[in-house]
């Protein structure tokens, strides 16, 4: 009897683990393009080939929201300092794109998010977008992160308790501020 009750207990613990494992992860990133017309791709995150990266052009007037890129598209080059992880800390780590972006240029940084454990996901994320935000929910987990201009540099971040992250890259020249106040929380 005691043997079925440890079997019976060690099966729903890994079944309890696995079902935590397959939960989808979603990170944050900033595309970037490089004066040699190649783009990088700058992240706390270490993507793999089953990884999906989503790229949010947020070109005027197109409502059409994130291209898709599988993980196997990116090499990675090197830890950098171009820009910061403002909650934690983190190495930022930066992939080159290695394939010719697929059909629109970036003239300018942009969000991208990084879906994790992609090997594990059966579905397309839901994905709404406007100018400053993209809304994902997978799995129905949501996730929700924002873009915006501080006085010299470019912040994404994830609003909401699926995620918390806070990229920051300095532009080296003045732009529009248009963060609102929680970006700086």
């Amino acid at each position: 009897m005691l043997t079925k009750i440890v079997m019976i207990f060690t099966f729903f613990l890994a079944a309890c683990c696995y079902a935590e494992e397959s939960l989808p992860l979603v990170k944050a990133g900033i595309m970037i393009l490089n004066t040699d017309k190649t783009y990088m791709l700058l992240t706390t995150e270490k993507i793999s080939a089953t990884d999906i990266v989503y790229i949010n052009p947020a070109i005027p007037d197109d409502i059409k929201c994130c291209e898709k890129i599988t993980g196997s598209n990116f090499r990675f080059v090197g830890v950098t300092q171009k820009a910061t992880d403002e909650l934690e800390g983190k190495e930022i780590m930066s992939y080159l794109l290695t394939v010719t972006y697929p059909s629109r240029q970036l003239n300018k940084p942009t969000m991208a998010l990084i879906v994790k454990r992609n090997s594990l996901i059966k579905i397309a994320p839901k994905i709404e977008s406007n100018a400053n935000e993209i809304s994902f929910n997978i799995m129905s987990v949501n996730y929700k992160f924002s873009i915006c201009n501080s006085q010299e540099g470019l912040h994404v971040y994830s609003k909401g308790t699926n995620s918390k992250e806070h990229l920051y890259l300095p532009l080296g020249y003045e732009v529009q501020p248009n963060c609102p106040e929680e970006a700086y929380y």
